[in-house]
């Protein structure tokens, strides 16, 4: 197993002859060939406003030869893995993300590939996400009562400034709140395997995930994750 170029730069690999395989009607040998996740280790924490551990969800988007030229999935899979903290580990058990079918008697080598999207959810005050919007409005409106209570207190010469700034500037600060209460995303990472033989197995293979993200526009903290992954034949 390795990880496969980009498809924008990648190529079907060209097929070889299976020597001393005799056919066999189709679908007297029908198998699977199935993406597993093992581990997931948090090698380093996103940084981010009222939330401690990370909350990690990973989805995995397969796609056979035929899938991958005409563009069609055959698997979308989401799951939602827990908590992580700085350094912790979580065995997933050989956790499917999902299955390719295939027939040898289609022929051999057949190839198949899987696109792994980790995403970091960010439910600092509420735990669902359709409670998110609500988190970003409570946050919203304490930041204009904090410059409003600036501006009685200082009879303006500093509270109007600052809601002038706040004004001017809503647009990007509107979406560094909702930075806050959405969803971010890792630079999604490529996996493909080619069956060659149907008996023949497929080592780990350890995919690495980063992604920074800011802190109101003033602070960059990337976070870092690594996935154990591999291929079985079933």
């Amino acid at each position: 197993m390795h990880k496969a170029a980009p498809a924008a730069r990648g190529g079907r690999r060209p097929k070889r002859a299976v020597v001393g395989r005799a056919a066999q009607p189709r679908g007297a040998t029908a198998r699977r060939v199935v993406l597993r996740l093992d581990s997931i280790r948090c090698d380093e924490k996103t940084r981010e406003l009222l939330e401690g551990r990370d909350e990690i969800a990973i989805q995995a988007i397969g796609f056979d030869e035929a899938g991958l030229a005409a563009g069609r999935a055959v698997f979308d899979n989401f799951i939602e893995l827990g908590k992580f903290k700085d350094g912790e580990e979580k065995a997933q058990n050989g956790l499917e993300l999902g299955s390719f079918d295939f027939d040898p008697a289609d022929g051999l080598p057949q190839g198949f590939r899987a696109v792994i999207f980790l995403g970091e959810l960010d439910r600092a005050l509420f735990k669902k996400p359709k409670n998110d919007g609500f988190a970003m409005i409570l946050l919203g409106l304490l930041v204009i009562g904090a410059l409003l209570a600036i501006f009685v207190l200082t009879d303006g010469y500093i509270g109007a400034p600052l809601i002038m700034a706040l004004t001017g500037g809503m647009v990007p600060f509107y979406a560094q709140l909702l930075s806050i209460v959405s969803d971010d995303a890792f630079e999604p990472e490529n996996v493909a395997v080619f069956v060659e033989d149907p008996a023949q197995q497929f080592e780990p293979e350890v995919v690495r995930f980063r992604f920074g993200e800011g802190l109101l526009g003033l602070v960059q903290k990337p976070g870092a994750y690594s996935a154990t992954v591999r291929f079985e034949i079933a």
